[in-house]
């Protein structure tokens, strides 16, 4: 090869050179453009975390974090110059437990004297406008220096994603509490101090219900006042209940009384129940149909009667349904438009619904399938097996009771099971069923039992 096709050759490999070195630039310009607008910033530091280099969003980041920052040279004198930490009223709570401390220095000293070469530091703040955020910190080692990556991430972000995963696990408790209350033959109505419905379950619409009202039935009554449902009674009828209630809320006492609905003797009992200043807040109205009234000769006689009184007022009752559609078709448009205050209410009140189980004058158990373990009981029914909730919650029936009850139990549950039908119990000498409670997809996730105690029959 001659002088010329040397020179050619390395004119060749310098504009080669050329090339990659100005792509090299672009990269590197570019680089630092996604640190900047991705707001993430790196730091370049020695062996002993002294601050070589900085690139990307650093200055933006600890400029927020304190607006006085310096650059000093060591790191950790760095980051505890700019980070304040939290206290209890940061977060709104009182307590004298000892409260989150930053322990940075320790940290860092802990991966240098590692042989890790990755490691990662969460660190909580505030910012000076009070706000909380988070700051992560991503060490690479290499032999010669140590990088850190460095990005914040203000609460909005964590707490939406918190907030997300809650609402979806509160939405699935919302559906295991309607399917209890509703296989529930108690009737359980829920009121405020005004009178307006916050729960009423499907007995509990029978029982107030007459047949003729087909479409209160099947309706959502949640957020209507007491008295607007009744659209087939006397306003005689009506106060009177209403002046059970105010009886009730009045007296802080219990209140009874009984009421022919579908031709069926109905008892209802209001139990006032107080809040934490000891104030009446709601009314809960338990109601259930008494057999002992209706005998083979009422219903009949009843059946009788309804039938010559329904020929004699089809005309009346006629009207009066067209009335009722035309009322309920006026409340469903005033319900849409307010329908996020109610729905609010309404899963207000579904998240206290463990908490009136509590008080139902029957004894309730769940069990989670297909471990058979215990995760629900209410007083009632650790009284009437004389445990404590402790010792039966996240167990099965063998390490609660002997041989005998878990034996029948047992068959019971395979019966229930089999089936897909209520099937009657014995624990303890009391009568009970228990019946399988579905997901939406009709798949068997929860087995309710219910025990009635005979001082509350």
């Amino acid at each position: 090869m001659n002088i010329d096709e040397l020179n050619n050759a390395f004119d060749n490999l310098k504009f080669e050179y050329e090339k990659l070195n100005n792509k090299f630039d672009q990269l590197q310009d570019q680089i630092i453009d996604i640190l900047n607008y991705g707001e993430i910033a790196v730091v370049e530091c020695d062996k002993n975390l002294n601050i070589i280099s900085t690139y990307g969003a650093f200055d933006a980041i600890f400029s927020v974090l304190n607006k006085s920052y310096k650059k000093f040279k060591e790191f950790p004198k760095l980051l505890n110059n700019c980070i304040n930490e939290i206290s209890p009223e940061d977060l709104g709570i009182e307590t004298e437990e000892p409260f989150y401390k930053l322990n940075i220095e320790n940290d860092l000293k802990d991966f240098l004297n590692s042989n890790k070469k990755h490691s990662t530091l969460d660190i909580f703040g505030k910012l000076p406008t009070d706000e909380l955020y988070l700051m992560q910190i991503k060490f690479v080692r290499t032999e010669e220096t140590i990088r850190a990556y460095i990005k914040v991430l203000k609460s909005y972000f964590f707490l939406k994603k918190y907030e997300q995963k809650i609402q979806k696990e509160l939405n699935q408790k919302d559906l295991l509490i309607n399917n209890i209350i509703n296989s529930l033959s108690v009737g359980i109505t829920l009121l405020d101090t005004r009178n307006r419905i916050l729960l009423m379950n499907q007995s509990a619409k029978d029982h107030h219900f007459s047949d003729s009202a087909k479409i209160l039935k099947s309706a959502s009554v949640e957020g209507r006042l007491y008295r607007d449902i009744f659209t087939n009674e006397q306003n005689d009828d009506i106060n009177q209940r209403l002046s059970y209630h105010s009886k009730a809320l009045t007296r802080l006492e219990p209140v009874k009384y009984t009421k022919k609905t579908n031709e069926k003797i109905v008892n209802f009992e209001i139990f006032p129940l107080k809040s934490i200043t000891n104030l009446p807040e709601y009314l809960l109205i338990l109601s259930n149909v008494n057999n002992e009234f209706n005998t083979e000769l009422e219903l009949k006689y009843n059946k009788i009667s309804s039938i010559a009184k329904m020929l004699k007022t089809e005309n009346d009752n006629f009207k009066e349904r067209i009335k009722e559609l035309e009322l309920n078709q006026s409340w469903f448009m005033k319900k849409l438009e307010e329908s996020n205050a109610n729905n609010k209410l309404l899963h207000r009140s579904l998240r206290q619904i463990y908490g009136y189980l509590e008080m139902i004058p029957l004894a309730i158990a769940i069990l989670e399938l297909p471990n058979m373990k215990y995760e629900f009981v209410n007083k009632h029914f650790l009284n009437l097996i004389k445990s404590h909730k402790k010792d039966v919650l996240s167990k099965k029936d063998e390490q609660i009771f002997p041989k005998e009850t878990v034996f029948n139990l047992s068959r019971s549950n395979s019966e229930l099971l089999t089936s897909f039908r209520s099937v009657s119990i014995n624990i303890m000498e009391h009568e009970g069923k228990q019946f399988l409670i579905k997901n939406e997809n009709n798949e068997p996730k929860h087995i309710l039992r219910i025990i009635y105690i005979k001082e509350f029959v």
